[in-house]
């Protein structure tokens, strides 16, 4: 049987040896992307003010797609694994090279630090590295200055970095690997079964305390449409935990066209800034060696990305009628081109910081029952709602 493995929360084409991407490769990213990015639309968490509202604990329209898509994920990988498709490579914690005299801090001190500026980046942007791919395919207003934020980004941490490392030799170690079900001493499926439950039980809950039609009409306006199901194929929104649980699905055709990476978006940024800083810059590979991690299956997703939002904004019923569905407090609440860029600044040095994004350690690294990937989502919740207090 072909044998795949995740080997990181976010691909990265230098461990595999290859930057030589098949047709089918290359297609196979483009279309994952154009489902991921079609279904982060139709769920409406593109929209800044459903991240920022989420952050807030106001509305949880956000919290809904992503616990449908992590219990998705989580059931996918956990059946390769037990097809003996999913072999897991172990991976430890990165550590920011300080030495605080807090054992379990240190071990986690880069992915900790990392996601909490991701998290705040979130908030400030209303956006994360795969879903601004999302805004600009949706024209979502500001979403140019997220984008120039997160290139400028990328640059300043693969430049940045060869000097942290001279402060800081042991910047961003790893750490002996930790795996959940190994620290509880349970099996994988055991333990898989036990966070599939919880986020069930947190959905339910949610649901009933928090309907989405309901938290739905704060940013879409009357000529929307809402739907359960996706039979409504124009409508203007489906079901977030729907949109989710579809997303998930795709760590199959994922995981096995890309050689064992999940899903995953922030490493995409660090080939398309590098190709660019690599033509600018002759000396770039020993300036900026950073830059060799990125993934060019992420960077084909991410066009993909654009192309999926741009499609199901355009093939909803508001929109073949001519009709604006974004609501006004949506445009209005949108953060301004300042805090755009800033917070895209933020959400890529915090996830190249902390070794992955929303998408890498919260749906592929939790789905894996990576340790460091529940202190990074805990860290990236804990940022956002702490910069949310201030807005």
């Amino acid at each position: 049987m072909h044998n795949t493995r995740i080997v990181n929360h976010e691909s990265t084409d230098e461990k595999t040896g290859s930057n030589n991407y098949s047709v089918v490769r290359f297609t196979s990213a483009t279309v994952i992307g154009l489902c991921f990015g079609f279904l982060l639309n139709r769920a409406k968490c593109d929209v800044p003010v459903v991240i920022v509202e989420q952050m807030k604990f106001h509305h949880h329209t956000m919290l809904r797609m992503f616990l449908g898509a992590a219990a998705s994920s989580t059931l996918c990988l956990t059946v390769l694994r037990a097809f003996g498709i999913l072999n897991t490579e172990k991976r430890g914690g990165l550590s920011l090279g300080l030495s605080t005299g807090s054992p379990t801090f240190d071990r986690y001190s880069a992915n900790i630090t990392g996601g909490a500026i991701l998290g705040l980046g979130m908030t400030v942007s209303g956006s994360c590295p795969g879903t601004v791919w999302s805004q600009i395919g949706a024209s979502i207003p500001n979403s140019w200055y997220v984008l120039a934020g997160c290139a400028t980004g990328v640059g300043m941490f693969a430049y940045g970095e060869p000097y942290v490392r001279r402060m800081l030799p042991k910047f961003q170690e790893r750490a002996s690997p930790s795996y959940v079900h190994e620290f509880l001493g349970l099996s994988p499926f055991q333990v898989s079964a036990v966070l599939v439950t919880v986020e069930l039980a947190v959905i339910t809950g949610v649901n009933i305390l928090y309907p989405w039609r309901e938290s739905s009409k704060l940013w879409i306006t009357t000529a929307g449409t809402l739907a359960s199901t996706p039979s409504a194929v124009f409508a203007t929104s489906w079901d977030p935990l729907l949109c989710g649980a579809l997303l998930g699905l795709l760590q199959v055709p994922c995981t096995l066209a890309s050689s064992g990476y999940g899903l995953g978006n922030s490493s995409g940024w660090m080939t398309m800034v590098g190709t660019f800083c690599s033509v600018c810059d002759k000396d770039c590979d020993t300036r900026a060696p950073a830059f060799r991690f990125g993934s060019s299956f992420q960077a084909c997703s991410a066009f993909g990305i654009m192309f999926g939002a741009w499609l199901s904004m355009n093939t909803a019923s508001h929109a073949l009628h001519g009709q604006e569905v974004l609501s006004q407090i949506s445009i209005q609440d949108t953060p301004s081109p300042m805090l755009a860029f800033l917070g895209g600044i933020c959400i890529i040095i915090g996830s190249r910081l902390g070794d992955g994004c929303t998408a890498g350690h919260g749906l592929t690294g939790m789905a894996t029952l990576s340790t460091e990937a529940f202190f990074s989502v805990a860290s990236m919740f804990a940022g956002g709602m702490s910069a949310a207090l201030f807005m």
